[in-house]
């Protein structure tokens, strides 16, 4: 029976929205790969992504966002750009002026 289509990646924003910390499934979503083979690569020791603590029995494996995104290729630019708001003037002025 052929396996079920993958779901399309998240987009940075998307990955921006939620915590900081990953469990194994977002990871895996955020690389776009099968936890089957995501335990497969953790145990030959070749899992793109460092895990937070060594693996342990009964203790679920956690990763930093910030090594998911720098593996996926979005620099602390890419981050920057997508959290600032648009520094757009505004009809009324961004310095608070005052009328002279």
């Amino acid at each position: 029976m052929p396996k079920p289509p993958l779901p399309s990646p998240p987009t940075l924003g998307e990955l921006l929205a939620g915590p900081v910390v990953l469990n194994l499934h977002e990871t895996c979503i955020a690389l776009r790969m099968r936890e089957s083979r995501a335990y497969e690569l953790l145990a030959a020791g070749t899992f793109p992504v460092g895990t937070m603590e060594p693996r342990k029995r009964g203790v679920p494996l956690l990763f930093r966002l910030a090594d998911v995104l720098s593996f996926l290729g979005f620099g602390l630019a890419d981050v920057a750009r997508e959290i600032t708001p648009s520094l757009s003037p505004s009809p009324e002025g961004d310095r608070g002026e005052e009328a002279a």
